[in-house]
């Protein structure tokens, strides 16, 4: 009862009015501070975002660059294969022909 009638007698007193609607609001974490720490967070994130994302179109650049060097690699080995084979074939010849000329010369001796 004692308050309510401190609360009745005060009510319209302006201090009062004041300190009413205030003190709810002491302890409250500034809104204000909040969103700049969050952008903060945001921001340091999106960077990181970005790094990654330069990274990777470095990182497959450089791995086209090396699929078409493999590419032009294996086009050579096989261009240097099929001028194995065909001097292989040639050396077979040669020898065909070497031993059928060793041949025609025991028989003329």
């Amino acid at each position: 009862q004692r308050q309510f009638r401190n609360y009745i007698k005060n009510r319209d007193w302006g201090w009062f009015v004041i300190i009413r609607k205030t003190k709810p609001l002491i302890g409250v974490p500034n809104p204000e501070e909040e969103l700049r720490v969050l952008e903060e967070k945001a921001k340091s994130a999106y960077g990181a975002y970005e790094e990654q994302l330069n990274t990777k179109k470095v990182l497959e650049a450089e791995n086209e660059s090396l699929a078409d060097e493999i590419g032009q690699l294996k086009a050579k080995l096989n261009a240097e294969q099929g001028d194995l084979t065909s001097y292989q074939e040639k050396a077979a010849k040669l020898s065909t022909q070497k031993a059928d000329l060793e041949v025609q010369l025991q028989e003329c001796e």
